[in-house]
């Protein structure tokens, strides 16, 4: 997908595998990684829970935007790898589509955080 994301869109994607790992880094990695405007203005994507990716979540805009397994509320029924990834709406069309909303919706998502473009 990364391949089809850098051609179709301007995107920063930050792969951060642990926030306790990241606290720990020094504050001027942290904000050239992840300056706050743009954690202001994010989304996350994970086979978590919403609320295990909450220090990652930085309003209820980044909420409404991210992509995670429990993203109906409930439980996956279980099955393949594939089955879960697909129920989860975590498989690559469904991300795709995900990430396309985001970023067609910047001007809406600045509107809602304030931020001027």
């Amino acid at each position: 997908m990364l391949p089809e994301l850098d051609e179709k869109y301007n995107l920063k994607i930050i792969a951060a595998i642990s926030r306790e790992l990241f606290d720990l880094q020094p504050n001027d990695y942290k904000s050239k990684v992840l300056p706050w405007e743009d954690w202001m203005d994010s989304m996350v994507i994970s086979t978590e829970s919403l609320v295990a990716t909450e220090a990652w979540v930085s309003s209820d805009v980044s909420r409404m935007y991210s992509l995670t397994s429990d993203w109906d509320n409930r439980w996956r029924t279980g099955g393949t790898v594939d089955e879960v990834i697909e129920e989860a709406h975590l498989d690559p069309e469904n991300l795709l589509k995900g990430i396309k909303r985001f970023v067609e919706d910047k001007r809406k998502r600045h509107q809602m955080l304030c931020i001027e473009e």
